[in-house]
């Protein structure tokens, strides 16, 4: 427990100092840090470089492989940056940097006065997202993992909720998300990351591996529609957010393992192609693809 709290206070001070900084001067700062903590995770970096060679394919080489594992890295760090850096700034000055695209399909879903299950993967900022939508008039809730100690889970929680977003612990009852959609607001999951190791296994990329589940489970009970979003990061510290044609289904009280997986399989073709755009952008250190 002192090794952690040695790192709430370390998050503390970067959270007084790093909103000082320039934002593309941090971004630069943070990707150089990123590439250096790549140098001594060879490990950790051959995961990565698994995971973007199952997204390119075969074709790719070992140098863009290599290129593209580094750049993860500094994204990553950039994001680090941004997590202390966007709370501090008025939300009109981050509207500014970020490109929507595709928001008339968000302003439809909420003129029919329905909830909206916000999905994407970790890719590009997925965390701008959910600050962002707030802004636009879709207020939003989402599950956050429960880290230790208590105090960095609530400084996180109040850094993230800076322009409106709601979190709830995903170790916790999790029936608020479903009072969310019945209220008409949004509700933010991702698509790749399973911390209570509930999901299923269904095709990514063309090979099986074991994702989450929930918001396929949800908008086929509720009937709630899946608004897949997607932030992509873009040069001179900018940001472009496409929104995409919501999935809509057809609800049913006890939705079975084919039509839970069809479900997930819709949603995600559409993510696979914008994130084949630029796999360096995909933020994630874990094996996808067990084997």
């Amino acid at each position: 427990m002192k090794s952690n709290m040695w790192a709430y206070y370390l998050y503390r001070f970067a959270g007084l100092i790093v909103p000082r900084i320039p934002m593309r001067l941090g971004h630069w700062l943070a990707g150089a840090i990123g590439c250096l903590i790549a140098r001594f995770r060879p490990q950790e970096r051959a995961i990565v470089r698994a995971n973007i060679r199952q997204v390119l394919g075969d074709s790719a080489s070992e140098e863009e492989l290599d290129r593209m594992a580094y750049e993860t890295y500094r994204n990553m760090m950039k994001n680090y940056f941004d997590l202390f850096w966007l709370p501090a700034r008025p939300l009109e000055d981050i509207l500014r940097r970020v490109d929507v695209q595709g928001w008339e399909h968000a302003e439809a879903v909420v003129q029919r006065g329905q909830g909206i299950i916000i999905v994407s993967f970790h890719y590009g900022n997925a965390e701008l997202i959910l600050q962002v939508m707030p802004a636009l008039g879709v207020p939003c809730v989402a599950p956050a993992e429960h880290i230790t100690p208590e105090a960095l889970f609530e400084y996180f929680c109040k850094l993230r909720e800076a322009h409106g977003l709601r979190l709830i612990p995903v170790d916790g009852p999790l029936i608020d998300l479903v009072r969310a959609l019945r209220r008409g607001e949004g509700i933010g999951l991702a698509l790749d990351r399973d911390p209570t190791d509930s999901g299923r296994f269904v095709e990514l990329f063309g090979k099986p591996a074991k994702l989450p589940d929930g918001a396929a489970r949800l908008a086929l009970r509720t009937g709630a529609p899946v608004l897949l979003c997607m932030v992509r990061r873009l040069p001179k510290s900018r940001y472009a957010l496409k929104v995409f044609a919501p999935l809509y289904c057809t609800p049913v009280k006890q939705p079975d393992d084919a039509l839970i997986e069809s479900t997930m399989r819709q949603i995600l073709r559409v993510a696979e192609e914008e994130m084949r755009k630029d796999p360096a952008q995909w933020v994630v250190f874990r094996p996808i693809w067990k084997d």
